[in-house]
C-alpha cells in the first residue's frame, strides 16, 4: 500500500469527532450558537441591501425560535448547564 493511502486509512472515522452526544453537551452547543447569533452586528445599510434593523430583528426571531423549539427538546440534567443556557439566551438578545 502506498504511503499516502496508508495515511488516509489511518484517520479515525467521522463519528470519532461527533459532538453533542449527551443532552447536556447538546444544550451547551446550542447556547454557543445563541451567543454567536447574538454577536452578529449587521453593517450599516448599503445600497440595495436589507436594512440593519430588519436583519437584527430577524436574528432575534431566530434566537427566540431556537429557544422555543430546540431547547425544550433537550433534557438538561446539569443545573450549571441550565443556567449557562438561560444566560446565553439573555445575552444573545441584548
Amino acid at each position: 500500500m502506498e504511503a499516502s493511502r496508508a495515511y488516509w486509512c489511518s484517520y479515525p472515522s467521522p463519528d470519532h469527532y461527533q459532538e453533542g452526544k449527551s443532552e447536556d453537551e447538546k444544550a451547551f452547543l446550542v447556547a454557543e450558537i445563541l451567543l454567536e447569533l447574538g454577536r452578529i452586528n449587521p453593517n450599516e445599510d448599503a445600497h440595495r441591501s436589507l436594512k440593519r434593523e430588519d436583519v437584527a430583528e430577524e436574528l432575534r426571531k431566530i434566537i427566540r425560535e431556537i429557544k422555543e423549539t430546540i431547547l425544550p427538546s433537550i433534557q438538561i440534567s446539569d443545573d450549571l448547564i441550565k443556567a449557562y443556557v438561560l444566560k446565553a439566551f439573555r445575552e444573545s438578545l441584548k
